[in-house]
């Protein structure tokens, strides 16, 4: 299905009409973004909308893909995930952060690889920072070597006997032994992976140096381990035989290796200029771009993180030290002086029912009296190279709502490698 030039449009766009006269005609179930990164067709719904997935799919066999491109191109993804890296920023919610394809054909557009490889390089490299902390595993693996006036193992007698008994060297002998060590597959195939995230992140426009710095940092655990490792090993290592962190590290490692690595990957390669069938969820990003603002401005312990409030759901944020309930929304029109406050009623009741929950008061230590303020954080449509600081006073710098008491909202800039 190469040279099927894909439908483009930027997340929350409408398709253009010949656009969504061709999906159309394919007859799709268009259901939307029910179900998160796993929605089909990057959730595009049945009006022709797109959604905050970022990505390229497949729309039907035989027919031209679809690609849904940031809507903030300039972004710098590593500044923001190198923060995920470095406080190991709550793991399983950033692995549902996007998904990927490598059984689908490829996909020609090179535009997302600023998107993709800074997200599969931090997963990765998450992954083995956990594994690190447990240290590296060793297995009992069979090394061959000719060793001098000394036996180990067991002698390959017939072979011993063409390489140096008749060649006039009879100190030496062939041996063949089993030595307890970390040079084996598994942590071989994690460090060519590494190697190749090196050269994915050197391949990236960036300011931030953070994840090559740690990458750097974490191979030196690898330095008694090859990387060299051929096809066979890579499908002898059975995932059910690991533990601990290796089994998703191992995974995370092939898929490295699948777009970037031609010797040892299964199935197809990728190249710059394509990309696997994947999608992102930009409002999971961003809402990792304002933890890591609170997390760098407040003591550890008072930010709270994806709390769950029964049926209403998951509170972004909550912190603790300022009686503060925050929730990230990733809409641009929040930036939009035209914007009503009754196109922003869902977001409102939302967030306000988080308030009145006797959970929250509970973990901030009020009384019912004592209503916790509301704060809706969102992008602000700016870049900056420059780090991002929130004020002490989180609501020093917010706009109220017109009407309501105790309820703001304040918008941030994003970071971006170019101004």
């Amino acid at each position: 299905m190469a040279g099927l030039q894909p439908i483009r449009l930027y997340e929350q766009q409408h398709l253009e009409d010949k656009d969504w006269d061709y999906i159309s005609s394919l007859s799709l179930p268009l259901a939307g973004c029910n179900q998160g990164v796993d929605s089909p067709f990057l959730g595009i719904n049945a009006e022709g909308w797109s959604s905050y997935l970022v990505g390229a799919a497949w729309l039907k066999q035989g027919h031209r893909p679809l690609v849904v491109l940031p809507k903030f191109p300039k972004i710098d993804y590593l500044k923001i995930l190198a923060d995920v890296l470095s406080d190991d920023l709550a793991p399983e919610y950033f692995a549902d952060a996007y998904r990927i394809n490598f059984d689908a054909p490829s996909i020609q557009e090179e535009a997302l690889n600023s998107v993709l490889t800074p997200l599969m390089v931090v997963h990765f490299l998450s992954s083995v920072k956990r594994l690190l902390k447990h240290g590296l595993k060793r297995s009992y693996i069979i090394r061959e070597e000719n060793l001098n006036a000394k036996v180990k193992g067991h002698i390959l007698s017939l072979r011993n006997l063409q390489k140096n008994v008749i060649r006039g060297h009879a100190e030496d002998v062939l041996c063949r032994y089993q030595e307890y060590s970390l040079d084996y597959a598994e942590n071989r195939l994690i460090k060519r992976a590494m190697l190749a995230a090196r050269s994915m992140l050197m391949s990236l426009h960036s300011s931030n140096n953070t994840l090559l710095f740690k990458l750097q940092q974490m191979l030196v655990a690898f330095d008694g381990v090859s990387s060299d490792i051929t096809p066979s090993s890579v499908k002898n290592i059975k995932k059910d035989k690991l533990h601990g962190e290796y089994p998703e590290t191992i995974v995370l490692a092939k898929f490295i290796l699948r777009r970037t690595d031609y010797s040892i990957s299964e199935g197809s390669n990728q190249t710059l200029a394509s990309v696997p069938e994947f999608s992102i969820d930009m409002s999971r990003i961003f809402e990792f771009h304002v933890l890591s603002l609170l997390k760098k401005q407040f003591k550890e312990g008072s930010v709270l993180f994806q709390v769950p409030l029964g049926f209403m759901g998951r509170c972004d944020y909550i912190v603790t030290s300022q009686n503060l309930i925050i929730d990230a929304k990733y809409k641009a029109w929040y930036n939009n002086p035209l914007t009503k406050l009754e196109d922003l009623r869902a977001d409102i009741r939302e967030i306000a029912g988080y308030a009145r929950s006797q959970k929250v008061q509970k973990l901030m230590g009020t009384s019912t009296e004592q209503q916790p303020k509301c704060l809706i954080v969102y992008p602000n449509g700016n870049y900056t190279n420059k780090e991002e600081v929130f004020a002490d006073d989180l609501l020093q710098n917010a706009d109220s709502f017109e009407g309501l008491s105790e309820f703001y909202r304040i918008g941030v800039s994003l970071p971006t490698y170019a101004i």
